[in-house]
């Protein structure tokens, strides 16, 4: 059994209808976290900001699977969908 099998397997993810309209709002957020991250490392703030960019990365991710009709309740099993969706490693 592989990570990602065990993930749905778990309900750690589990398929819903596809959302273009929650996949947007995710990547708008990403967008707000982003620049939070920037603002935060300009003024030496890089704790914070490393947080900030970890939130953008998470809803930019988080709208991929809204896109492909998935909800997760686990970053671990969003990492390894990404990874097996889309040919890319992630922690």
């Amino acid at each position: 059994m592989t990570e990602l099998s065990d993930c749905f397997e778990r309900k750690l993810l589990t398929g819903v209808n596809p959302s273009t309209g929650l996949a947007k709002k995710s990547l708008k957020q990403a967008a707000l976290f982003l620049t939070d991250a920037e603002d935060l490392v300009r003024i030496g703030k890089e704790r914070m900001g490393t947080i900030a960019l970890y939130n953008a990365f998470f809803h930019v991710a988080r709208a991929l699977l809204f896109k492909d009709g998935i909800k997760e309740r686990s970053h671990f099993c969003i990492a390894r969908y990404i990874e097996e969706k889309y040919g890319t490693v992630l922690i």
